[in-house]
């Protein structure tokens, strides 16, 4: 492994990259699609991307959790690594496709019985397997992850979205086939690239010395991560789902665009996290603890910095970002505002989350993602049902956000030296201000910029000077 693979800075900026190409690609998407496409057309697709997120997690069974912790305690022993990756891999496969031949059989029956029957089940049926197709590339994709591959890893994530890209233009642009053109552009993009990770995972990690212990192994440690992984995606589709039976459908189309806009952040946050993950196990493991620890600091401080900025830029400026898709859709600026806040939220729930995966702590995520999603569905089902509408469901968001984040902080604090302290509590009362006061008021364009440079002028002082030099190749490390 050359040391330009395991730099932190190089993967965290090939992953920052790479979610922000994917996500500018999605963007432009958006703005494609909003010229063909009717707000009802991104409620079909917002709620069947729901359904696929817990379908998703169901098939996949936190199998690719496993082989990204059990990678490093059997890579020195090759032979033996290859045999479980290709267990644990095969498996997988395996019961998820067993999994969508059943819903084949069974699932348009149980979709009239639970849904408003408004989105037709040829439509659902197309989301079930782009789903399979994109749970077969998990397992690979974290084991470059694993392997600090970040340049390689992205560049198939960006191919894959402008391959969509394309194929949704020619379906919903040139045939005018709208909701069922993006659809059909997913499955198609998805397919091609699960034949091209099924190739490269048998050609790299590929045995034919297949072994049941190896399964159970996989399974220890991923199934007990999976309600936890469910709950968390229930908790963040819940509302669409609750929505697309209660609510008009232009209701949970604006609605879904101002969550996916309102996710665009949080996924490269994911992405930044790719990079850390195993940065963070790997320095906790290897290195000296203080020194370890120095490295874990300083990146804390970098990360909550920089999402609040983009945060706040994000929602600050909504009003006049949402007018790029068309006038038609400027009834999503108020259901984004308290969606950023709760993805904000989130922000802080990685640092935390990978203290306690490394200590192997993982029946406190049951614990928090147990409580928060027993909150949000409660409050989804009960104030949905009422007549609530999107704005409720997304100050329930907020409210599921905070109850998850906050047990796994102060779970992590029995186990590990929090690495956030009143530096970035600050830094994190005076963006949620921000966000309020703008909820509240009618703010014009000059007062939303003035709140937004001074809470980064704020988190700059506060956070990235003393660090910054921390991460330019050849300076001293600063501690926060």
């Amino acid at each position: 492994m050359t040391q330009r693979r395991r730099s932190l800075l190089f993967n965290s900026a090939a992953y920052i990259a790479g979610q922000f190409a994917s996500k500018a690609v999605a963007f432009i998407m958006i703005i494609v699609y909003a010229r063909f496409m009717d707000p009802d057309d991104f409620a079909i697709t917002g709620t069947l991307a729901a359904y696929g997120s817990v379908l998703g997690a169901i098939f996949v069974m936190g199998l690719h959790g496993s082989a990204t912790r059990h990678y490093f305690d059997l890579k020195g022993d090759p032979a033996k690594l290859r045999s479980y990756l290709a267990s644990v891999y095969a498996f997988q496969v395996v019961v998820s496709l067993v999994l969508c031949l059943l819903l084949e059989v069974f699932g348009e029956r149980l979709w009239l019985w639970y849904t408003s029957g408004e989105i037709p089940f040829s439509y659902v049926r197309l989301a079930i397997w782009s789903t399979f197709f994109t749970t077969v590339v998990m397992i690979p994709q974290a084991l470059y992850q694993s392997e600090e591959r970040a340049a390689s890893l992205v560049g198939w994530q960006t191919a894959q979205s402008v391959l969509a890209l394309v194929v949704g233009i020619v379906f919903v642009a040139l045939m005018q086939q709208r909701a069922l053109g993006i659809l059909r552009s997913q499955l198609i993009a998805s397919v091609v690239f699960a034949g091209l990770f099924f190739v490269l995972f048998a050609r790299s990690w590929g045995s034919r010395e297949l072994r049941w212990d190896h399964v159970k192994m996989g399974l220890r440690y991923g199934v007990p991560l999976l309600p936890h992984t469910l709950g968390t995606i229930l908790m963040q589709t819940v509302d669409r789902i609750m929505l697309e039976k209660y609510a008009p459908m232009a209701d949970v189309g604006f609605y879904s665009i101002a969550r996916t806009l309102g996710l665009v952040l949080a996924m490269i946050a994911g992405g930044v996290n790719q990079a850390w993950a195993p940065h963070f196990f790997r320095t906790s493991t290897e290195e000296p603890p203080a020194e370890a620890r120095k490295k874990a600091e300083v990146f804390a401080a970098l990360f909550v910095a920089l999402f609040t900025g983009l945060s706040l830029f994000g929602a600050l400026m909504s009003p006049e970002l949402i007018l790029i898709l068309g006038a038609k859709y400027s009834p999503a600026v108020p259901y984004l505002i308290p969606l950023v806040i709760g993805n904000l939220i989130g922000f802080y729930y990685f640092l935390p989350a990978n203290q306690l995966l490394y200590v192997s702590r993982t029946g406190w995520f049951l614990v928090a993602t147990g409580v928060a999603t027993l909150v949000s569905v409660g409050l989804n089902v009960t104030l949905l049902s009422r007549g609530g509408g999107g704005i409720v469901a997304a100050w329930i968001f907020v409210a599921g956000s905070a109850i998850q984040t906050g047990i796994i902080l102060v779970a992590a604090l029995f186990h590990h030296k929090s690495l956030l302290g009143l530096r970035h509590a600050v830094v994190f009362v005076a963006a949620v201000a921000a966000l309020v006061v703008m909820t509240i008021y009618d703010l014009g364009i000059a007062v939303r910029g003035a709140l937004l440079v001074g809470n980064l002028a704020l988190a700059y002082v506060l956070l990235v000077r003393g660090n910054l030099r921390a991460v330019i190749p050849g300076s001293t490390p600063l501690v926060t």
